[in-house]
Parts: structure tokens; sequence; C-alpha cells
């Protein structure tokens, strides 16, 4: 059997986990003893809790934008990587997470075990989608999630600038966006609204709504989570390369130090 290099994991009320074709969502639980001890995780926590209400406290320790509990998080995330099937035991572990919560994901990645890889979601997202990440020419990208909604601009490798607000409705996407590119160069926000928005997460006709208040083409993505992992996959051989003998540098990923890797 071919063991897998590569966990992909994205944090939210379900918790997305991608190892090599098997893409499964598992609930953001924990069931914490009365003795304070994390015991059971994910879908385990209804079938081994059953019976036993009285003993337990089921817990929601995280979502893509706010760690209530760090160390129930390092927990559930220790649970969920080291049991990914078909992983190999030196596997790399990818979080790719909001930019706005991405300093709380890190400190989280300094301490799973192996290596980990940090991913803003913004620049997975465009590169899924299939843009040119690299190039100086603003993408305009809106990530809508069941905890919330980030906007974003990316460009040359970076999140050049982003915004994020706990609504999915269009007016509230369209004010964050609005505010956030008013807060732009001018002629970076002329050529990210000339070339209109891409979206995932939002369905066609609040993607119409949003084109209406911003007066913008938005093109929507059906299936976020092959997006995100198609992201992934674009940037995977650079992750293995860095965790490899190589170490090349590279402009768009994080390693568990929490210094941002030099622009190659």
């Amino acid at each position: 059997m071919v063991r897998e290099r590569l966990v992909v994991v994205v944090p939210g009320p379900n918790t997305l986990r991608w190892v090599g074709r098997e893409l499964s969502f598992h609930p953001t639980l924990v069931a914490v003893d009365r003795d304070g001890r994390p015991r059971f995780f994910g879908e385990q926590v209804l079938s081994s809790v059953a019976g036993q209400w009285d003993d337990f406290e089921l817990v929601s320790p995280f979502s893509a934008m706010e760690l209530s509990s760090v160390e129930l998080t390092l927990s559930y995330m220790t649970w969920l990587v080291t049991h990914a099937p078909h992983a190999g035991r030196r596997a790399t572990t990818a979080l790719v997470v909001p930019t706005s919560s991405q300093y709380e994901w890190r400190s989280i990645g300094d301490r799973l075990p192996g290596e980990t890889a940090i991913l803003l979601r913004p620049i997975t997202v465009a590169t899924g989608l299939g843009l040119d990440v690299d190039s100086a020419t603003p993408n305009l990208v809106v990530d809508v999630r069941s905890d919330g909604s980030e906007v974003s601009v990316v460009c040359e490798s970076e999140v050049l600038a982003a915004r994020d607000t706990p609504d999915t409705d269009p007016e509230a996407i369209a004010e964050t966006a609005d505010a956030m590119l008013r807060d732009l160069d001018p002629d970076v926000e002329y050529d990210a609204r000339r070339r209109g928005a891409h979206a995932i997460g939002i369905n066609p006709e609040s993607a119409d709504r949003l084109a209406h208040l911003l007066e913008i083409t938005v093109r929507v993505a059906s299936r976020p989570e092959r997006v995100l992992a198609g992201g992934v996959l674009t940037d995977r051989k650079l992750i293995e390369a860095y965790f490899g003998a190589s170490r090349p540098k590279l402009g768009r990923l994080f390693h568990r130090t929490h210094r941002p890797l030099g622009a190659g």
C-alpha cells in the first residue's frame, strides 16, 4: 500500500481532512471527562458517550476563525492527523487557515507531530481556482464558510489585503469588500474591481446579489472542498521539497517556526 506523504486539514465547524483521494468531514467536537481530560474526538463522540452523558462535557474547541481552547484544539488536531488513513509515519500536515487567525493556527502547527505547513486560505483558494497568484495582477477572492466570510486580494504570492465578517449574506460581504478595497491603492482597487471577484461557498442567487451590490462580475466555483484540495495539490511539490533535503525558499508557505519563508 502506498503511504501518503501529505495530510491536508481545513479547520471549521466540520473539519475537512484530505489524504490522497480520500476526502472526509469530521465534527469539531471533543468529549471531556470529569477530570478535564479529552477522551473522544469527532465522530467517536456520540457513539462512545451514549448513555454516559453526565460523565462528559461536549466541547467544540475551535472554528476556522477562533480557538476557544488551545489545548483541546491541539488534542483534536493530533487525533485527526495521527489517525489519518494511509498516511505515512513521517507525513507532513498542511493546515489551510483564514488570514485573520493564522498566528493562532501556527501556534497549533508548532506542536503537532511531524512537519507542518501553514497555508493561507485566500492563496489556496485562488490557486485552486487556477488564478495566477504569483503575478502582480490583483485577484479579488471571496471565501464563504458556515462560520463567516473572508474577502481578500491576492497577488505576488501574498495576501495583499483581507477582511472577514461573521456573516454570510451578500450585503455583509459587499460592505466588507468595499471597506477593504477602499483602503487599497486606487490603481490596485481599480484593477481588482475591473477583473471581478472569484467566489466559493456561495450559491448563484447570492452571488448575483453580491455582483449587483459591488457592481462587478462574480464568478462562482462549485464544491469548495475540491477547490481547496486543488490549491494544496498545486503546492504539494513545494511543500515536500521544503521538508525534504533541498529546502528551497518558498514565498507562499509558512513552516512551523512561525517565520515566513523568503520569496525565491
